[in-house]
């Protein structure tokens, strides 16, 4: 009888305090990507532009506003 007890009284899952760090936790990561994810995206965007812009045959690259041209197109 005292071992039928004893196993109702053993904890199935996570605390109150479990539970608010693995949300503090995820609100971290969460802040940390929507911080970072933007310097990528303009990274990637200006790169792709770059790549389309060189692999353009109509750019002319000793002209300034050419190249200015070239990238507001993109």
């Amino acid at each position: 009888m005292q071992r039928v007890t004893r196993s109702r009284h053993r904890q199935k899952g996570l605390s109150a305090v479990g539970w608010l760090l693995i949300a503090v936790m995820f609100g971290f990561l969460l802040l940390t990507f929507f911080r970072v994810f933007p310097m990528y995206y303009d990274n990637l965007k200006v790169q792709t532009a770059l790549d389309g812009m060189a692999q353009d045959k109509e750019v002319d690259f000793g002209s300034r506003s050419a190249i200015w041209n070239a990238l507001t197109k993109r």
